[in-house]
């Protein structure tokens, strides 16, 4: 970001777009499943430490979403590092340089369901957890859209069962597949786009938040190239369009962990029907945060979201 002012949080400088964790390809142990797609799990997984991230007791697991990798929490990190927090961040399979050898059909596995990808999920955040020194007495567990909807239904899946002990659960704009704002058939329509229509769509479509931010703007340009490879953006929509992809309620404990970011004008998800479903889960109004904002929140207003989570 050449001629960019370099801010900086608590004497640490403000990073880059694109320099924000040092992701490694890992071999992470996959929790044991009875699925018959078992072996499809990805021979490895991109996981990394945030750039200037030390050691802690306190540890931060991020998640991103749709269309972006982990640089979507390029000023989210830096907040969490000020506050003593060791974060960490996972690629979901498929992104672009996330480890993987592409073969003739080794991409689609990662296009199968969303409780398949909170499968990779909750497997990579407990091996995190075994390996750590020292381990982390409080964990933050933290997902954005698709990646808030797979950390949600890996820690429902295998609670009691392989699942880490979170003690703060953060879903930020969750795209829930009841909440989404498009039908499956719309979401089919649109990953059929060619490039020159779906780039100028999804930016008209998202981009009218990061004015603001001249390095969120940075982050979110382009949308596609250089985050993601277009078929795999489209296989991770159509997962959020499957019919499998359907969100079985939390818990009732996770829930008492567990704390949700909304923006109001987000175009991705449908505002009524989100909070119509966590209406439905008995998610308390002190539990819930709602941003005049679209889709990409704690990229504009990281501060804002930690006052309110109470995080120092």
């Amino acid at each position: 970001m050449k001629g960019a002012k370099v801010r900086s949080v608590a004497g640490m400088p403000r990073p880059e777009p694109g320099k924000i964790f040092s992701m490694q390809p890992t071999r992470v142990g996959p929790l044991p499943v009875d699925w018959p797609v078992g072996m499809l799990f990805p021979r490895a997984v991109e996981l990394g430490r945030a750039r200037h991230a030390r050691p802690s007791e306190r540890v931060a697991f991020l998640v991103h979403g749709l269309a972006m990798n982990e640089d979507y929490f390029g000023l989210l990190a830096p907040e969490l590092i000020a506050r003593g927090y060791d974060v960490w961040a996972l690629r979901l399979p498929g992104y672009s340089g996330s480890g993987e050898h592409s073969g003739a059909l080794r991409p689609f596995h990662v296009g199968f369901s969303t409780a398949f990808y909170g499968w990779v999920v909750v497997s990579a955040l407990a091996q995190l957890v075994r390996t750590l020194d020292p381990p982390p007495r409080r964990l933050l567990a933290w997902g954005h859209s698709l990646g808030a909807v797979a950390l949600a239904a890996g820690i429902t899946a295998w609670h009691g069962a392989g699942s880490p002990d979170v003690h703060q659960l953060v879903f930020e704009a969750p795209s829930f597949p009841e909440a989404v704002a498009f039908s499956g058939p719309a979401i089919a329509l649109i990953t059929a786009l060619p490039d020159s229509v779906a780039g100028p769509f999804a930016r008209a479509l998202l981009m009218d938040d990061l004015a603001s931010s001249r390095f969120a703007a940075q982050q979110a340009l382009p949308l596609v190239p250089g985050r993601t490879s277009r078929l795999m953006l489209n296989m991770h929509a159509l997962a959020l369009a499957n019919p499998l992809s359907r969100t079985v309620p939390p818990p009732p404990d996770v829930l008492k962990r567990s704390w949700f970011v909304i923006g109001r004008f987000d175009r991705l998800v449908d505002h009524g029907r989100l909070v119509g479903l966590l209406d439905t889960w008995q998610v308390t109004a002190q539990r819930r945060l709602l941003l005049p904002r679209n889709h990409w929140l704690s990229l504009t207003c990281p501060r804002e979201i930690l006052a309110w989570l109470a995080i120092t």
